[in-house]
């Protein structure tokens, strides 16, 4: 090749490695928007996820507590409230105290 063909052809390929740049650049803001899409998306997921764990556990905690096993207990199974004749205290030697 000759120093006039290299001439001629410098502006052609200086174009083409513009060219380049400019799609490598677009290519790359178009990548950080979508990963910032795909982020805010699993932050939602993450947030929805958050308000169903906090509300199971508050369901839990309602289905477990003393009024609840109470209500089911007498309501559902056929056991009634202890007198006070009934209660005996135990310890690890055997029984305390008889009420």
């Amino acid at each position: 090749m000759s120093r006039e063909q290299a001439k001629s052809i410098k502006p052609f390929i200086s174009v083409i490695l513009f060219m380049c740049f400019m799609f490598t650049f677009a290519f790359v803001k178009m990548e950080n928007r979508r990963m910032g899409y795909s982020f805010m998306k699993l932050a939602h997921q993450e947030k929805l996820m958050r308000n169903k764990q906090r509300e199971k556990s508050i369901q839990l905690a309602r289905m477990t507590g003393p009024e609840r096993l109470q209500l089911v207990a007498t309501q559902k199974l056929p056991l009634k409230k202890a007198d006070a004749s009934q209660i005996i205290q135990m310890t690890g030697d055997g029984m305390a105290i008889v009420q």
